[in-house]
């Protein structure tokens, strides 16, 4: 199948003012895009995840007022029929469907008793069906597909391990969290999608990174 649609080639000169890479990205729908010298010559690409990364770092580049509002004040959360959840008794194969099912990249896993956010599985954990080679051996690597018949958590543990990923203990955030708190959430656990909670931890809606930065460049005027 042709993916090429989802990250189309675009370009940005070089020196061009980061806010309106952000408003590109945000229009567009773009996940990341590529910086050219006079030339026309590629230099660099500014994708999704390190614009949240430059925005931890430089917290007040968009405004205190901005970084310190809720996500509920910035209508950010998007409702609770666009949570894609799986409990935490199923296989990891359950997961990853209901990632193509619903077009999304993450998905929240819940408590099968109470149903309350565990943790968050992303396409980023299929890397534990290659081995642990180097980038030089890794295209001579070969897939084991029998982890997706593992159970969801023994599947995100093997992740974590095999990427020496460690995720803050509260995955999740409320409504009242502010923009700095989500931004940092994103920027830590290189998620595209955070899970909003409520008082007793139930998922009750969703932020994406495209959400984010669709916002910040209206609200920066």
């Amino acid at each position: 199948a042709n993916i090429s649609s989802f990250n189309p080639f675009v370009a940005v000169p070089n020196g061009v003012a980061l806010l309106a890479v952000m408003r590109l990205l945000g229009e567009r729908g773009l996940r990341r895009i590529c910086v050219t010298d006079n030339d026309g010559q590629v230099t660099g690409i500014i994708s999704q995840s390190w614009l949240f990364r430059w925005l931890n770092i430089h917290k007040l580049a968009p405004g205190a007022d901005l970084m310190n509002a809720t996500v509920a004040d910035l209508a950010l959360v998007s409702g609770p029929d666009l949570v894609v959840s799986v409990p935490d008794n199923a296989l990891a194969a359950d997961a990853f469907k209901a990632m193509v099912d619903n077009g999304v990249t993450s998905c929240a896993i819940v408590d099968s008793n109470d149903g309350t956010l565990v943790t968050v599985v992303s396409v980023r954990d299929l890397k534990v069906l290659r081995g642990s080679g180097t980038e030089e051996t890794d295209h001579q690597q070969s897939f084991s597909f029998t982890a997706l018949f593992a159970p969801i958590m023994d599947f995100v543990s093997a992740s974590r391990m095999q990427n020496l990923v460690t995720f803050p203990a509260v995955v999740g955030v409320r409504p009242t969290a502010t923009l700095g708190t989500v931004i940092a959430k994103f920027a830590s656990t290189g998620l595209h999608r955070v899970f909003v909670v409520d008082d007793k931890r139930m998922p009750v809606g969703v932020i994406s990174l495209g959400d984010v930065i669709r916002t910040i460049p209206t609200r920066s005027q």
